[in-house]
């Protein structure tokens, strides 16, 4: 069974980095010397879906973070992105899959396709989990580093309120971020992790969507304000994959990493420095750093 599980993990692997590609049945048997006469049934039943609606799915999952995070590309780029003939079927399609036109969806998504990446059955997350597993690391504590972070200047959009609402707010912080010319490229993004959402009433939720900057913030309609990142001693561990098993990573460093450091946690959040972002690049190629403050 283990076997199996990391035959669909090179599938599901090869298809995450190959979504603006044809993918074909033959490429995707050959991947894990699977039969091609038997490879549909194979992967939908183990899967749980028929194989050309999963590569559909991730499709559009992708294109509808290009619409919310990417304003530069037009639907027509986005629709020849996600492999489309042309913008009208990638049109129909969208709106079947999440009940709104490309157009309405980059004014005003709803929070559904956020939410649907955890929506996905047993196996299929177990598939995914060893994919993470096998590219992260994730149960090794000797990936852990301690270093020293340096005084970071911050421009901050605070997200409070329900995390399913979350890339709202992202997509906020991302239109401001264009208007004062501070790109990824040039500067580092980063996240202030102030409570697990699992556990927080919706009200009481708080996350920092964040870039360096190396200006003063004047008073501005997107509420956009000035934080530091205190210089100082911090643990390092590389997160490598969705966020969908950042928990995972997050547990190494709280659960297994800490107790047996000796290190005491500092008075300040958790933060994540977002290396490389989905959807420049497949989901389990996206890079997070973590950063756990540390007394020194």
């Amino acid at each position: 069974m283990n076997n199996y599980q990391d035959r669909f993990s090179l599938i599901l692997s090869f298809i995450d980095k190959n979504l603006d590609q044809t993918i074909s049945i033959k490429s995707l048997s050959e991947i894990a010397y699977f039969s091609e006469y038997h490879f549909h049934r194979q992967f939908s039943t183990y899967i749980g879906l028929p194989v050309k609606k999963y590569i559909q799915n991730q499709r559009l999952t992708k294109s509808s973070y290009q619409l919310v995070f990417r304003q530069e590309l037009s639907i027509g780029e986005i629709s020849t992105q996600a492999n489309f003939t042309n913008a009208e079927s990638f049109a129909r399609a969208f709106k079947r899959e999440f009940n709104q036109s490309p157009s309405e969806f980059r004014k005003q998504p709803h929070s559904q396709p956020w939410q649907n990446q955890g929506a996905i059955n047993e196996t299929l997350q177990k598939v995914k989990e060893n994919m993470f597993t096998q590219t992260n690391c994730s149960n090794d504590i000797n990936a852990v580093s301690i270093i020293n972070f340096p005084e970071t200047k911050l421009a901050v959009y605070q997200h409070t309120g329900s995390a399913s609402d979350l890339m709202k707010s992202v997509q906020h912080f991302i239109t401001w971020r264009k208007a004062n010319n501070l790109p990824p490229s040039r500067y580092k993004t980063y996240n202030l992790v102030y409570n697990d959402p699992a556990e927080t009433p919706d009200a009481d939720f708080k996350f920092d969507i964040c870039t360096q900057t190396d200006y003063d913030i004047s008073d501005n309609e997107y509420n956009v304000v000035n934080k530091t990142i205190p210089a100082g001693k911090c643990a390092k561990y590389r997160h490598i994959g969705s966020d969908q098993f950042l928990e995972k990573s997050l547990h190494l460093l709280y659960g297994q990493w800490l107790p047996q450091s000796g290190e005491t946690l500092r008075d300040f959040p958790c933060i994540l420095e977002r290396v490389r972002m989905f959807p420049d690049v497949a989901e389990s190629e996206t890079i997070i750093d973590i950063y756990l403050p540390l007394a020194e």
